[in-house]
């Protein structure tokens, strides 16, 4: 522990150990063995310790004085019965603990937070919640970085409520890093609430914090796939100065949703004056919007056999909506964008719907070219 924890045992486990007869070697060979953290050894030290604790009865207490060099010990037996397991190492790490509280040696926040580390690490989630079950009966509270890592090991296990009660400590400890935050809205994401995820932002606010983009944007994400557009305008408006152009697509794509191309055009314009800049997905969903929007009434396009097949005449008031895009397209080329195959197949869709004229299918064709 701390870079030379179990150098320290070592000495001390001989200067200990000198004066207690032929049980001294023994310890200082286990204390060696611990040391030098190959696999082999530590199922040896592991043997070696029963056999002196349950075989011969040793009181590791004439051996080992020091609290820390004792925490630093069993410290070590645990990390090796974990490196060695295979399925659930509970019974063992309970065994040691109910040794340390045999021998009258107290254990510490530090050396549980160390266990937890090799839990976590190991994958072992499920025995990690076992853990803080036990330090909090020995009357050790959990720190940032524990109830972080058992919010992780909660949410591996399924046990989303747990997670989020583990997250609530984190923040009676002060403000939650953004990643913090990002791992917990993963809950919040798998349950499809973005009450819940809505409810976090404000908690943030409330903090004194001001989300990332990275947050902001899982949060309208998650609030746009619920189709509560309504919702996410107000979040957008609230964190204006957190978003960037993926927050703007988010909310595109919301109002691409619900099929209004005025709030569309609205935010593009917003866009391009204040930023932050639009991109080719930005034009892209606003051309999708515009071309949902013609879709509230049936096509005029008549279902014939390629040879048959003729310009259909654009239909009264569709057509100058349809004609918008082939605007946007000018637009975005205008910005030194370039258009994809989602430009083209939306633009298509806007002619097939509103109707076209030959001219609209000579540019179409350019276009795909």
């Amino acid at each position: 522990r701390g870079g030379g924890g179990e150098e320290a045992l070592a000495v001390a486990a001989g200067a200990d150990a000198s004066a207690h007869g032929d049980h001294s070697a023994a310890v200082r060979r286990l204390v060696a063995g611990l040391l030098r953290r190959s696999p082999a050894e530590g199922q040896s030290s592991l043997a070696l310790y029963e056999e002196l604790v349950r075989g011969r009865r040793v009181d590791l207490r004439q051996h080992i004085t020091n609290r820390e060099n004792a925490i630093s010990l069993y410290n070590a037996l645990i990390e090796c019965s974990i490196k060695s397991a295979t399925q659930s190492v509970k019974p063992a790490v309970m065994k040691l603990l109910t040794d340390m509280q045999a021998f009258g040696f107290s254990r510490s926040r530090d050396f549980y937070a160390d266990i937890l580390k090799h839990l976590v690490h190991s994958k072992l989630y499920q025995d990690a919640l076992w853990l803080h079950d036990v330090l909090s009966a020995d009357g050790i509270v959990p720190d940032r970085a524990m109830y972080v890592g058992l919010m992780g090991a909660a949410m591996s296990c399924g046990q989303d409520q747990k997670a989020i009660c583990f997250f609530r400590d984190v923040c009676k400890l002060g403000p939650p890093s953004m990643r913090t935050y990002m791992t917990i809205l993963r809950v919040y994401s798998k349950r499809q609430d973005w009450r819940g995820a809505v409810e976090l932002l404000d908690g943030l606010a409330c903090a004194g914090s001001v989300p990332d983009a990275l947050v902001l944007n899982t949060v309208l994400g998650l609030v746009v796939s619920s189709s509560r557009i309504d919702i996410a305008e107000k979040v957008f408006s609230k964190w204006r100065q957190s978003i960037d152009v993926v927050s703007c697509n988010i909310l595109l794509k919301g109002f691409t949703q619900i099929a209004c191309p005025e709030k569309a055009e609205q935010l593009l314009q917003n866009m391009l004056k204040h930023g932050p800049p639009p991109n080719i997905i930005s034009f892209n969903t606003i051309m999708d919007c515009t071309v949902r929007a013609l879709q509230d009434a049936p096509s005029s396009v008549p279902m014939v056999g390629a040879e048959e097949a003729q310009p259909t005449p654009p239909a009264p008031g569709k057509h100058s909506r349809a004609q918008r895009a082939w605007q946007l397209l000018d637009q975005l080329i205008d910005l030194g964008l370039k258009p994809d195959r989602y430009t083209c197949s939306t633009i298509v869709k806007g002619m097939h719907i509103a109707g076209c004229t030959t001219g609209d299918i000579d540019m179409a064709v350019a276009l795909i070219r």
